[in-house]
Order: structure tokens, then C-alpha cells, then sequence
């Protein structure tokens, strides 16, 4: 192979070697996701004891944020009905004044 790619034995070969890693592609990304797992289940364990010792309930805060996104929406559409309504009076006011 080095002889048909003059690169293959320098940082070629290195990145495909660790691809590859022990026993292949296969274990490699196995290996990966399992440290993934891990480690999000971690996280998720320190933000529950984090959350018992400081008293809170999380889903309530979440909740809470969803709800807050929700009356956004809500009032980014009154906004905009509301701006449409005075840009049909002020045409209405320009034509009158015409």
C-alpha cells in the first residue's frame, strides 16, 4: 500500500490504526458508545443527588421552562397579530388622509 500512496505509512496508516483500534472497527465504536453510556448515566446520577440535596425537583423545572417557551410562542403570535392589525390601520389612516 505504500507504494501506491506515498502518505500511507505517515498519518494515513496512524488514523487507520486508530479506527481500527483493538480487534477492529467493531469493538472500537463499541467501546466508545459504552463509555458514552457511562458517562451520561453519571452525569445523570450527580444531577439527581444534586437536586435531592438542594430540594428541587427537576422535572418541575423543566416544566416550568417548558411552559415559559410555550407563552413565548404564544405571545410572539399575539405580537404579530397585533402589528398586522396596526400596519392595516396606518394604511387605512394614509389613505384617508390622501
Amino acid at each position: 500500500m505504500g507504494e501506491l500512496v506515498p502518505m500511507w505509512n505517515s498519518g494515513i496508516q496512524q488514523m487507520s490504526d486508530k479506527v481500527a483500534g483493538d480487534g477492529g472497527f467493531i469493538p472500537a465504536c463499541q467501546d466508545a458508545f459504552d463509555r458514552i453510556t457511562e458517562a451520561t448515566k453519571n452525569y445523570r446520577d450527580e444531577l439527581d443527588a444534586m437536586a435531592q440535596v438542594a430540594g428541587v425537583d427537576l422535572l418541575s423545572v423543566r416544566m416550568g421552562v417548558d411552559d415559559l417557551v410555550f407563552s413565548f410562542e404564544n405571545l410572539i403570535m399575539d405580537n404579530d397579530e397585533l402589528l398586522g392589525r396596526m400596519f392595516e390601520e396606518l394604511t387605512t389612516i394614509q389613505s384617508l388622509r390622501m
